[in-house]
């Protein structure tokens, strides 16, 4: 982007109303290519970028502040969500792990009281012949 030259900002050191003009112009184009900057960076993904709002008439800087602003909530949003998720599936396999548990050691106590049944009725019949 070309910023005026030396002939052109000539018009700027007037001293009267066209220098005043001339001077309103130049800051308003220097504010405007920092503005394009600093969106090129949000829009590259930069959300640490800072932007200057001029005055309280800075329409676009405000709403590229709150852009930005609602990005960073977003974010933080979405960590927060991922936390907890992650704690969630962290209980998910912990209780997994006890279900797991539980099921095997009654498995073994079936196995058990299968055996101790078993035991029953070979005495059981062994009495019968007696």
């Amino acid at each position: 982007m070309k910023i005026a030259g030396e002939k052109e900002r000539g018009w700027a050191s007037r001293k009267d109303e066209v220098g005043g003009l001339a001077s309103a112009f130049d800051k308003m184009i220097i504010n405007n290519i920092e503005l394009a900057r600093t969106t090129r960076a949000i829009a590259d993904g930069d959300l640490t970028t800072v932007v200057a709002i001029r005055s309280e008439e800075d329409i676009l800087g405000k709403a590229l502040a709150e852009l930005v602003e609602k990005f960073h909530n977003l974010a933080f949003s979405i960590t927060t969500i991922a936390e907890q998720v992650n704690s969630g599936s962290g209980q998910v396999s912990d209780g997994a792990q006890a279900l797991s548990s539980g099921t095997t050691e009654q498995a073994a106590t079936l196995e058990e009281l299968n055996a101790s049944i078993g035991n029953v009725a070979d005495q059981a019949t062994k009495c019968q012949k007696c």
